[in-house]
């Protein structure tokens, strides 16, 4: 699945998938700068770096930080 999306809607797949792994990339200017392990356990949205470094992030925090970021689910 190739599938752009803002990041509200990010969190409500993320939401509707709970307890599963994406391989989710962060689209600036049309160009993939990273790519994020992604799943939503509980109430926290759990992002895994390339070097295994995990954030907890609430919904709020994560909206604050990449509010008007686009996002590709592979």
């Amino acid at each position: 699945m190739h599938k752009k999306i803002k990041t509200l809607d990010l969190i409500s797949f993320l939401k509707d998938n709970r307890y599963k792994y994406y391989s989710i990339s962060l689209i600036i200017n049309n160009l993939i700068v990273a790519t994020h392990t992604i799943s939503y356990r509980k109430f926290h949205i759990y992002d895994e770096d390339i070097f295994d470094n995990t954030i907890k992030w609430t919904e709020k925090e994560f909206l604050e930080v990449y509010n008007n970021a686009t996002w590709c689910i592979d």
